[in-house]
């Protein structure tokens, strides 16, 4: 939820002050991991913040610990100011209980759907060999028969693949997956062959229809182990679809008992900010403030079709149902609702607090902008960058060939689109802009030293072999402020909130009662 986003600046600050409180000897009981000003923290209220999950290393156990510290000491805040008489904040707390209690129906359900073995299909395979298959395939036979002695000698399959192999598993090191020796389309001697040939050896090369190839088999199953893991997961497939059914029919039932209207003008776009959908007499209704905002981090509106309209609509619609028949069974007074519900309560009274309090964001002046800018130049640079095209092969002497066509003026957008393998073909070639220090080598190393215009030799890559031509050359260097003023805005104006909440924070920190049980989150994991 963003609400609990706000909480992580405060956690990286508290870091230094929590590795303090963990030295001190506590006599918390067990299952307490902390007590901030009277009130436990215990383990499984931790873990459900966590969202289900402690992490095991210490610091992130800490920085969880901290970020749940400053939003309990934020909504008690909130909730002295009476902000829970506040009806967007109410109106708020209740959309998000309903949204766990339809959750835990959602889980219910899962729990509810049990699955017959005789609703899981039997896989249809014939008896056989599974085999992870990789290939080499060239219509020169010498071509294969060097890339087999090379992988002999010790080089990489997958390596060689890329320079020698012409296939359409090229690109993928030589990857043909898994397959069926039985069901594939290979010949009868050739299936033999792959079939003696033990994890990680090599065939001797045989005749293929496409030229000549060899293969290596990377692992190999019995139909008995295959046939397993499918009925394990024809077995997932059938009972997750038997739980959709059950959900889909748990919401037909609801929406058949319950009365529902929608408002025709609303989706018709006539009645932009009136109520969208009545649930039992309910009207859900739009806030404007989700539309239009002037949070300069808030994202623009973007106008939406009816059918999207109508989809979010009927989310909201299952999601109260389901709420409402949760609560019919009696899952509102679960220890576990009651603590998600404790939890959901204080992330949104203490992130509208935040929100309210430390959001009011002036524009900043230019002054401050030019300050924030001299101050955090080398927050500013970028590398040099040069942009490129480029024609990918898989052989040598297919780049030798094309090397000499360019050199005798041929266009090397028409040799790329007609003879590259990399998938910029469809453009001529054109891969854009690559940055100094971040590009692949040996390209990295030779095209920087290279104007617009220049064109490569043969540049050997994991790929295969790359010919490369620089169209466009721009130097790297510190961005001009003027160039990049949106950018500095929203850095002084976020920096300006970190700097706010992080003073509210150690503020409410410095006068809280805390204590943390150090021995317990030393041990403490799932």
């Amino acid at each position: 939820m963003f609400n609990r986003i706000l909480f992580i600046a405060g956690a990286l600050v508290i870091l230094g002050t929590f590795l303090g409180c963990e030295t001190q000897k506590t006599s918390l009981p067990d299952g307490v991991v902390a007590r901030l000003n009277g009130q436990d923290i215990t383990v499984e209220e931790f873990r459900m913040f966590c969202g289900g999950m402690i992490p095991d290393n210490p610091d992130g156990k800490k920085n969880k610990l901290s970020g749940m510290i400053d939003r309990r000491l934020a909504s008690e805040v909130a909730r002295k100011e009476g902000m829970l008489n506040d009806p967007e904040v109410v109106s708020e707390v209740l959309k998000e209980r309903n949204s766990r209690l339809a959750e835990m129906m959602r889980a219910k359900v899962d729990d509810e759907t049990k699955l017959d073995e005789s609703e899981v299909p039997e896989p249809e395979i014939e008896a056989g060999t599974v085999v992870e298959l990789y290939q080499i395939i060239n219509k020169d036979m010498d071509m294969v028969e060097k890339a087999r002695a090379e992988v002999l000698s010790g080089k990489k399959f997958e390596e060689v693949a890329f320079q020698y192999s012409t296939g359409i598993s090229a690109k993928g090191g030589g990857f043909l997956g898994e397959v069926f020796l039985p069901g594939s389309v290979y010949p009868f001697g050739v299936k033999a062959i792959i079939n003696k040939l033990a994890p990680g050896e090599v065939s001797p090369v045989v005749k293929e229809d496409m030229g000549y190839a060899i293969f290596m088999v990377k692992s190999k199953k019995e139909t008995a182990e295959v046939l397993e893991q499918m009925r394990e997961k024809l077995r997932e497939e059938a009972l997750k679809a038997k739980k959709e059914k059950a959900l889909a029919d748990l919401l037909a039932r609801l929406l058949k008992e319950n009365k529902v209207e929608y408002n025709e003008k609303f989706f018709a776009g006539k009645d932009p900010f009136g109520w969208v959908v009545r649930v039992n007499g309910q009207e859900l209704t739009v806030n404007p403030e989700s539309l239009e905002s002037t949070d300069p981090f808030h994202q623009p509106h973007q106008a939406v079709g009816e059918k999207q309209l109508r989809y979010t609509a009927n989310r909201v619609v299952s999601e109260i149902l389901l709420g409402q028949e949760a609560m019919k069974r009696n899952l509102h007074i679960t220890p576990e609702f009651l603590m998600d519900s404790r939890l959901a309560e204080e992330d949104v009274l203490a992130g509208t607090y935040i929100r309210r309090k430390f959001w009011s964001d002036k524009p900043p002046t230019e002054e401050e902008l030019k300050g924030f800018y001299e101050k955090h130049r080398s927050e500013f640079t970028r590398p040099a960058r040069v942009k490129l095209s480029r024609i990918l092969v898989f052989t040598p002497g297919e780049a030798d060939r094309l090397l000499a066509e360019l050199k005798g003026g041929a266009d090397f957008a028409s040799l790329a689109a007609k003879y590259s393998k990399d998938k910029s073909a469809e453009v001529g070639g054109d891969v854009g802009f690559v940055y100094e220090g971040n590009t692949l080598e040996p390209i990295g190393s030779v095209v920087f030293k290279m104007k617009p215009g220049d064109i490569s030799g043969a540049l050997k890559t994991k790929y295969g072999f790359e010919i490369v031509k620089v169209t466009e050359s721009r130097p790297g260097g510190i961005v001009p402020m003027e160039e990049m003023m949106d950018k500095l805005t929203r850095k002084v104006i976020l920096d300006g909130r970190t700097t706010r909440v992080s003073a509210f924070y150690k503020k409410l920190r410095d006068a809280a009662d805390l204590q943390v049980n150090s021995e317990l989150m030393k041990d403490l994991k799932d």
